[in-house]
């Protein structure tokens, strides 16, 4: 029989090929529906990991996401677009905080990711307000947890953008309560830029002299140098899994 950690690996290479089909709003609907029945039979072993993971949270907003995307077709307006959009963030958030969470539940009795999703009656409940911030970059309060999704960046970025995104963190750092830790999902970034590396890591340092922690999602292998690279692992404590790079505790 499987381990948890064994299914909870498996998903994610489904999940992270669920967010790059929801990138296109024009994509098959086919595509989604047949990556949900294959996440939905991963998870189906394990009722524990489902409940740790939020499914329930994420196949909703899927579901939803198709039907509109549905309903819109390929004419999508920039009304319509931004809807989407929207949606799909929501659904980038709910995931990297559901993974990170399954992922944190496996190594911690603390139960700190799993709680904020649960109200009195034990209903799960997913992300809901979303704030965007300099450089395009987006987040959400959820529990204790700022979820904070970067922009896409496919190529080089200018020093400009650097500037505009590590402004958006300064928002974040400011905005929120001290009592917050960070969960930074890298999915949409194929070149992470270096100063971006050491402002994380500064900021890590400020979250831990709070007594709180920055954890790292969905870094591509190839997406730093590897001298820079090797100091990210040391520096986040990550680990490979799936083709990604993710935080594995909070040391």
């Amino acid at each position: 029989m499987k381990s948890q950690e064994q299914i909870l690996f498996e998903i994610l290479e489904p999940l992270q090929r669920l967010l790059e089909y929801a990138k296109d709003p024009v994509s098959e609907i086919s595509s989604y529906k047949a990556l949900l029945d294959e996440i939905s039979t991963l998870v189906s072993q394990e009722s524990e990991l489902k409940n740790d993971l939020g499914l329930s949270n994420i196949a909703q907003a899927l579901r939803d996401w198709v039907d509109l995307h549905g309903d819109v077709g390929t004419n999508v307006g920039s009304e319509k677009l931004q809807t989407l959009q929207r949606g799909y963030e929501q659904i980038r958030l709910q995931t990297t905080f559901s993974l990170m969470g399954a992922y944190k539940s496996l190594k911690s009795a603390q139960g700190e990711y799993t709680a904020p999703f649960t109200d009195e009656e034990g209903e799960l409940h997913g992300v809901s307000a979303i704030n965007e911030v300099s450089g395009g970059v987006v987040y959400s309060s959820v529990g204790r947890q700022n979820v904070i999704l970067l922009p896409k960046l496919d190529d080089v970025a200018s020093s400009d953008q650097v500037k505009e995104i590590l402004n958006g963190f300064l928002q974040i750092f400011e905005a929120t309560p001290q009592a917050y830790n960070w969960i930074i999902d890298f999915s949409n970034v194929k070149q992470v830029p270096l100063l971006l590396v050491g402002t994380l890591i500064g900021y890590k340092e400020e979250l831990r002299k709070r007594g709180r922690y920055l954890l790292c999602s969905w870094l591509r292998n190839d997406a730093l140098p590897e001298d820079t690279m090797r100091t990210a692992i040391r520096m986040f404590h990550l680990k490979q899994t799936a083709g990604y790079w993710f935080s594995k505790d909070t040391a």
